[in-house]
C-alpha cells in the first residue's frame, strides 16, 4: 500500500523552498499519513532510500525523522526490516509485550539469567503449528533458569521460530532478555497471548526451583509474533507461587 501510495504522489520540490528543517517535513508528512488513514497499524513506512529519493535529500534528515516518530511511540523499527505502524489502541486488559525479566528489574528486584540447555529439537505438533515449522524441523529450545533476588524463582522453556538459528542463541550464553536478544536478530516480540494455568513441581523442577517436590507452581504459556505478526515464540513457564503472583488490573465498561 505503502509504494502505490508514494508512486501517486506529485513531487515534493515545492517542499524545500521554506525555511522550515527537512526532517521537520518528513516527520509531519509520514505522521499525517498515519493520522490520515493512508498507512495502518502494522503497515511498512517507505524505506529511507525511497524517502531520501522522493525528498532529494540525505539519509540524515530521515533518520531523524523516524526516531521522533519512534519515540512518540506512533511506530516500531525492525532491525534490517524496515519501519512499521504501532498500534494505537489497545484494549484494557491487554499488557505491554514485555519480558518477565525486565518488567522484575523495573520493580526494583535483582534479576539473573542462567541458561540450562540450547538446543536442536523438533517440537511437538502444537508447538510445529504455532510457529510455523514444517513436519520434522528442527528449532532452536531454550531452557533458562531465573534467580530473583538471590532465589531461584522460574524455569523458561523457549521454543523459537525457524529464523532463529540455533547458534546464535548459543552464542548469547546467559543473555539477561529473551526480548531483547530476539530484537537483536530483527524478530523483537510485539503482540502476544498469555495463558495462565498451575502445576506441581516434579522432581527435576523441585531441584532447580529448590522447594519440595509437589510444590504449587504457577504454569503460564506465552505465544507472540512479531510487527508483521510472524511466530515469533512459544515459552512455557513454571514460577514458584509462593514467591510470585500474577496481577492483572481491570476497569469497569460504562453503561
Amino acid at each position: 500500500m505503502a509504494q502505490v501510495f508514494l508512486q501517486s504522489m506529485t513531487p515534493f520540490e515545492p517542499l524545500m523552498r521554506t525555511d522550515e528543517p527537512i526532517h521537520e517535513r518528513v516527520y509531519r508528512y509520514l505522521a499525517s499519513l498515519i493520522v490520515d488513514g493512508g498507512l495502518s497499524e502494522g503497515e511498512r513506512l517507505p524505506s529511507e532510500s525511497e524517502l531520501q529519493r522522493r525528498f532529494g535529500v540525505s539519509r540524515t534528515p530521515i533518520r531523524q525523522a523516524l526516531r521522533r516518530l519512534q519515540s512518540s511511540g506512533v511506530v516500531i523499527r525492525a532491525q534490517g526490516r524496515g519501519t512499521f505502524v504501532a498500534t494505537t489502541k489497545l484494549e484494557g486488559a491487554l499488557r505491554h509485550m514485555v519480558g518477565f525479566g525486565q518488567d522484575l528489574r523495573r520493580l526494583g528486584h535483582h534479576v539473573a539469567a542462567r541458561t540450562l540447555r540450547v538446543m536442536s529439537a523438533v517440537p511437538a505438533a502444537e508447538v510445529r503449528a504455532t510457529l510455523h515449522s514444517r513436519e520434522n524441523e528442527p528449532v532452536a529450545f531454550v531452557e533458562r533458569l531465573f534467580i530473583v533476588d538471590g532465589e531461584p524463582l522460574g524455569i523458561f522453556q523457549h521454543w523459537l521460530t525457524p529464523r532463529i538459528n540455533v547458534d546464535e542463541v548459543r552464542a548469547a550464553g546467559d543473555f539477561p532478555s529473551f526480548t531483547e536478544l530476539m530484537a537483536r536478530y530483527g524478530f523483537e516480540p510485539y503482540r502476544g497471548t498469555e495463558y495462565v494455568g498451575a502445576a506441581a513441581a516434579d522432581d527435576r523442577q523441585a531441584e532447580l526451583l529448590d522447594c519440595a517436590v509437589g510444590s504449587p507452581l504457577l504454569a503460564m504459556r506465552r505465544i507472540s509474533s512479531d510487527i508483521e505478526r510472524e511466530p515469533v515464540e512459544y515459552t512455557t513457564y513454571y514460577v514458584r507461587a509462593d514467591r510470585y503472583e500474577y496481577q492483572i488490573n481491570l476497569v469497569g465498561s460504562h453503561r
